[in-house]
């Protein structure tokens, strides 16, 4: 299980988000790697409540899926993204990656007892959700560019 205030996991993350290249091929979706990274800081920033999310939840997504996050190991690669979290826009590989990281670091040193704002499609989260999905997502989409 994921826990993203666990040290060790955190330092994980950040160590194979530093390995990624710019030119990194994506094995599924369509965001290049930068994207993906804006992508990723977005949902941080949406747990961290510096970007005001807009409500994409259903009964469905608020009762059932959250529910079942916190025994998912990987998420599906057909998995849809939330329009409120699409970037199609060109992005800067070495911007998003540095925005990533001062995220990464921010929702860590937030810890499982801070301050947490709701998510788009699941609601309100307590911080040992957002400490569980943040490192689900982001693992997700490092393995999109195997890493």
């Amino acid at each position: 299980m994921y826990n993203f205030f666990d040290s060790n996991q955190y330092v994980n993350m950040r160590q194979r988000l530093e390995r990624l290249k710019p030119n990194a091929q994506r094995m599924w979706g369509k965001m290049d790697a930068a994207q993906m990274m804006a992508h990723c800081s977005l949902q941080i920033e949406m747990a961290l409540g510096k970007l005001t999310s807009t409500n994409e939840s259903t009964f469905f997504s608020r009762n059932v899926v959250r529910r079942v996050l916190p025994f998912l190991n990987k998420i599906p690669m057909s998995t849809k993204t939330g329009a409120s979290l699409v970037v199609a826009d060109t992005r800067n590989f070495e911007i998003e990656k540095k925005r990533l990281l001062d995220n990464l670091e921010r929702a860590h040193l937030n810890t499982a007892k801070g301050n947490w704002y709701p998510h788009s499609a699941f609601g309100n989260l307590s911080g040992k959700e957002w400490g569980h999905l943040i490192p689900l997502h982001l693992d997700h989409h490092l393995r999109q560019f195997s890493n």
